[in-house]
């Protein structure tokens, strides 16, 4: 498919060492939707700053219509809209359209009406829309794929039709010392597998309780493989949002 935005392993390190975003990769093909979806402090605005050309990179490559955001910034900033006030969706120039939470301060039946004018401007107009938002309700409706950040990082993406039947819970991240092929998934809990150069295999996803994650590492000790590492990247709290706070 043809690609409006392509971010590869962007990150961003603020002032004294802190993390905004690490290792972000998507991208964006012309007439799509993709969404930012996460708490404050997962990145998302981050993310819209560096697209719009507010921030610079410190590692990583962000290309926008063929241009790279650091060696041809002004060519990169050029095609990219900033949508501040969701009061009104204008028409846009501009190739790429970046907005910042579509449903802050609107009452339903008003943002509800934005969506189906940013849909109109992506799948009639053929713009390529990036927006942030804390809200899997807002996510669902406008989107066309989601990516779920968390702390800087991607913990997820799918399409947005799906994300409704994420459960309510937590992302892990096991991992196990010996070599499961994909097959295994349905065994743990629907768990994606991933194989690493170092003789261990990662399994990732969501897990909907503790009781989910017991039985999984109940199954890693049942077959015999040692146990490296657990950790939890995250959680999903509720189906409507992530809650309040200043955007990030």
């Amino acid at each position: 498919m043809d690609t409006s935005v392509e971010s590869d392993c962007l990150c961003k390190i603020y002032r004294r060492g802190k993390p905004g975003l690490i290792g972000l990769t998507f991208r964006v093909a012309p007439g799509e939707i993709f969404g930012l979806l996460g708490p404050a402090g997962a990145g998302k605005t981050t993310a819209l700053k560096l697209i719009a050309g507010l921030l610079k990179p410190t590692a990583g490559r962000l290309r926008i219509e063929g241009h790279d955001s650091v060696a041809e910034r002004a060519a990169a900033r050029s095609q990219v809209w900033a949508l501040l006030d969701m009061g009104t969706v204008k028409p846009a120039r501009r190739q790429v359209i970046v907005v910042d939470e579509p449903a802050l301060g609107l009452t339903e039946p008003g943002w509800e009406r934005n969506a189906c004018e940013l849909r109109e401007l992506a799948h009639a107009g053929g713009k390529t829309i990036i927006l942030a938002t804390r809200r899997r309700d807002v996510a669902c409706l406008i989107c066309d794929r989601v990516a779920v950040l968390q702390d800087g990082w991607c913990l997820d993406e799918r399409p947005a039709a799906s994300l409704a039947a994420v459960p309510v819970g937590e992302w892990w991240e096991i991992r196990v010392r010996g070599h499961l092929t994909g097959r295994w998934g349905a065994w743990f809990a629907g768990l994606s597998l991933a194989a690493a150069g170092d003789g261990t295999c990662l399994l990732s996803g969501w897990l909907a309780d503790q009781a989910a994650l017991h039985g999984v590492l109940a199954r890693v000790r049942d077959m015999g493989l040692p146990l490296v590492s657990a950790r939890c990247r995250g959680a999903l709290n509720a189906p409507e949002d992530f809650g309040g706070g200043a955007t990030s």
